[in-house]
């Protein structure tokens, strides 16, 4: 009977422990104050994490002990929130939906990350500073790279470069198979090749290779008419900070080209391709110079934002030859905006036709203009702003006109009220002749 009492008071005594323990970890343990994306804080309470009502990870032990997570083909777009893991020093974020991919959002302990697979990436923020002198994630010891991370010329072998002895760099190649980064890449067309090594010999660490850490010192534009449908070795160029001139590259209308990724650099004056595809898009950031931006049958195109800076203050700078804005031809294009400057406002010619698919289309922030050409865009657009006043107007060749007048070729539903502002305000050139 008193082996029976004493087993039972330790059953009680044992129900007790357990008892306060769970009421620990559901009311005692902080929770993160960090903002989660909704999609991770999904995959991470499908593993087993607690989150909160209001959608905070509670901080429990599972979270303070978890050294590694595999977020491997989760459809993740964002890892916002994941710094909240303090021990994390290994995730694999291979296969997911990732287009900006952000270092800050990981621990500061990290060691290892992951992202074979993850070809949409077209920005790594936080991986090292934008002047590529001071490395910002010092903790990584082992990244792991998609394919097409080969594209990125400033960030990832800036990062390489200062990292060399402490981080081990891999890059996945065509196959899905991780061999060593490195910052040469090969030209594969010789007639490319040989012309890109002709005119810009300062980049080029052989005759086939091309090193991408290495600034161009020549001062040629990038003129190509393209033989072949391999362009690779063009990217490497317009996208080198030490490029200054016009980029024109143009492919044959019958076959198909493709340039994976273009971002500009920040000497590119001219900006014109014409019958290339870019399918993992446009981005002209860094195209501090740009004056002419002319896009002509591209299929894979959906976003263009165009920088403020290719509207001029000057007007000896305003001719449609040398100012302008050309997008046509381009299939999939459901976005064109054109961003808001507080210096210059004039720009000889927008030109904008053949886009079916166009949804969104904003160049409110021109005040003087010489040309306007909009045919043949999609009928049932969602949004298009027009320039809704007109400071002055231009010849045309870059002077202001004696005269009133706007050379327009216009044929939509949506821009009744352009049409009519223009007839009261200036003298309307009907220029449809030339656009036919």
């Amino acid at each position: 009977m008193r082996n029976f009492i004493s087993f039972y008071v330790l059953i009680v005594l044992c129900f007790t422990i357990i008892s306060c323990k769970d009421e620990t970890e559901i009311s005692d343990f902080e929770v993160s104050e960090v903002t989660f994306d909704t999609k991770l804080r999904d995959v991470l309470t499908r593993k087993g994490f607690n989150f909160s009502e209001n959608g905070e990870l509670i901080c429990d032990n599972q979270v303070l002990n978890t050294t590694s997570l595999d977020l491997s083909r989760c459809e993740l777009t964002s890892i916002s929130g994941l710094r909240s893991f303090p021990s994390l020093a290994d995730v694999n974020l291979e296969c997911n939906s990732f287009s900006i991919f952000d270092f800050a959002d990981l621990p500061e302990g990290i060691k290892s990350v992951a992202l074979r697979g993850n070809d949409g990436i077209t920005s790594y923020l936080n991986l090292i500073s934008t002047d590529g002198t001071t490395v910002l994630c010092k903790s990584l010891t082992n990244l792991k790279l998609p394919y097409f991370a080969k594209w990125n010329t400033d960030v990832i072998p800036a990062f390489y470069k200062a990292m060399t002895d402490k981080c081990l760099v891999v890059m996945s190649d065509e196959d899905g198979n991780y061999t060593e980064y490195t910052v040469n890449r090969r030209v594969p067309d010789p007639l490319l090749r040989s012309y890109l090594y002709r005119n810009f010999p300062s980049v080029f660490v052989s005759s086939l290779e091309i090193d991408v850490t290495k600034r161009i010192t020549e001062g040629n534009d990038l003129i190509f008419l393209s033989q072949t449908a391999n362009l690779e070795g063009v990217e490497y160029i317009l996208s080198n900070p030490g490029f200054r001139g016009k980029v024109d590259i143009s492919g044959v209308k019958s076959k198909h080209y493709s340039m994976s990724y273009v971002k500009p650099s920040s000497g590119v004056s001219v900006f014109s391709i014409s019958n290339i595809d870019t399918p993992l898009g446009m981005d002209l950031s860094s195209a501090s110079s740009l004056k002419v931006l002319r896009v002509e049958n591209n299929s894979s195109l959906q976003l263009v934002v165009v920088p403020s800076v290719i509207l001029n203050d000057d007007v000896s700078e305003t001719s449609i030859f040398d100012s302008e804005i050309h997008i046509s031809g381009c299939s999939s294009l459901e976005r064109v905006s054109l961003q808001g400057s507080k210096g210059g406002n004039m720009i000889g010619k927008l030109h904008f036709a053949d886009l079916p698919a166009l949804d969104y289309l904003d160049v409110s922030a021109v005040e003087t203009v010489n040309t306007v050409v909009l045919t043949d865009v999609n009928p049932g657009i969602g949004s298009i702003l027009l320039p809704s006043e007109l400071t002055a107007f231009l010849d045309g060749t870059g002077r202001f006109s004696p005269t009133s007048q706007i050379a327009l070729c216009i044929n939509h539903p949506k821009v009744s009220s352009f049409m009519e502002y223009c007839k009261n305000v200036a003298d309307i050139i009907d220029v449809s002749f030339f656009y036919k």
